[in-house]
């Protein structure tokens, strides 16, 4: 198991990483011609729906699948921790772009 030690809030690191994103990432507000690419995507192409969002209750067994056991955080804090470090792991890996990624839920 790796353990993680953060020097800021984990919730604002996250947003700061993600808003810190390459332009990849999609507006909010999209034109009609990406919707329709992104529909096209899901329709007749390889790609997926980054579902990121976690429950308390799924966390754990989503944090261990990841390979962070349950002895590396103590509490549902740390818990959250460890979850918004993976989160700002995958999506500032190169790999996460348009290209596979059609959408995120964070």
């Amino acid at each position: 198991a790796q353990a993680f030690k953060l020097t800021r809030s984990p919730a604002r690191a996250f947003t700061r990483t993600f808003a810190q994103r390459d332009s990849a990432a999609p507006p909010l507000a999209m034109a009609a011609s990406d919707r329709k690419r992104q529909f096209e995507q899901m329709a007749s192409q390889d790609g997926f729906v980054a579902a990121l969002d976690q429950s308390g209750g799924s966390t754990p067994k989503a944090l261990r699948l990841y390979g962070i056991e349950d002895s590396s955080y103590k509490g549902e804090v740390e818990m959250m921790d460890r979850m918004h470090e993976m989160r700002s792991r995958i999506i500032t890996n190169p790999k996460f772009d348009g290209s596979r990624v059609v959408a995120a839920i964070l």
